[in-house]
């Protein structure tokens, strides 16, 4: 090998090395996920969604009705076997397993419940409950019923 070249192999090694030393700016994308109709104001909010979101505190109003009795104990989104006498419930956005005080705004009646499912799909719907949760803070002949929810724990 001549001297000639050893210059330009130091030069080619140095350059190799120098990429792995200077950190890559990496951001992770922000991505907004449109909460529902607010009733009142008759607007839409964002809701930025990031890594691990915090939801507790969160509330919304809107209407819920109740899993139909062809879904019982069929696999819901999250893996687990859905129960209509269990506490259960599905929302859109929520987390898995996040704890949710629904609240019937028409006669004050609450129960509280856990995320396991998406859903639901019907336009202005928040929320569905199984048949049990439903029952608790309404007759099921209203199938639909205005509610308020708020997330009590987030995971």
């Amino acid at each position: 090998m001549s001297p000639r070249c050893i210059p330009i192999l130091v030069l080619c090694w140095m350059i190799g090395l120098f990429p792995g030393c200077f950190p890559l700016d990496v951001r992770e994308p922000t991505e907004v996920i449109k909460a529902p109709e607010d009733s009142k104001k008759g607007k839409k909010e964002a809701i930025p969604v990031q890594k691990e979101p915090r939801w507790d505190g969160y509330s919304q109003t809107g209407k819920a009705s109740y899993y139909h009795t062809k879904y019982h104990l069929k696999e819901t989104a999250s893996g687990e076997r859905f129960d209509q006498n269990a506490k259960m419930a599905a929302h859109q956005q929520l987390p898995f397993d996040t704890r949710v005080r629904v609240t019937n705004v028409k006669n004050n009646r609450s129960v509280v419940v856990r995320i396991v499912d998406r859903g639901p799909f019907a336009e202005g719907r928040i929320i569905d409950l199984s048949k049990s949760a439903f029952r608790q803070i309404a007759d099921i002949d209203a199938g639909v019923i205005q509610v308020r929810i708020k997330v009590l724990e987030s995971y």
